[in-house]
């Protein structure tokens, strides 16, 4: 009878160490790109007319506005690769950056990340990294 029993754990415990195993095998959650995430279509960069590109730190705020194609295209391609991970609630306030997108039809759209963290209607997601 011992030995039924010595078996039977035996069993349940390389069971349950195959099932942990496949657990931690499983990839990390990828994200999803920004726009995927909120379900917006990404925008035109032609329909952009300036961004206003801010850095927060502990040193103040430094505020530049491109206007130039090049520079736009640079800054909305950086936008739009963003992944966006699960929610956290980490938070930092010595390093932000903001990318406000005017449009020429009047329109804006702000993209704001504090430390590693993406901040949308006041939640904070983790930025996934390739």
């Amino acid at each position: 009878m011992n030995k039924k029993v010595i078996i039977i754990i035996v069993i349940l415990v390389i069971i349950c160490l195959a099932l942990f195993g496949i657990k931690l095998s499983k990839t990390p959650e990828k994200g999803e790109f920004l726009f995927d995430f909120l379900g917006k279509e990404e925008f035109d960069v032609d329909e952009i007319e300036l961004v206003n590109y801010i850095r927060y730190t502990e040193g103040g705020d430094n505020l530049i506005t491109y206007t130039e194609r090049d520079n736009i295209e640079s800054l909305y391609n950086t936008v739009k690769s963003i992944k966006v991970g699960k929610e956290t609630n980490r938070a930092c306030e010595d390093n932000t950056t903001v990318y406000s997108f005017k449009m020429r039809d009047g329109t804006d759209f702000t993209v704001e990340v504090e430390c590693s963290w993406l901040v949308l209607n006041n939640k904070r997601y983790e930025i996934v990294k390739d």
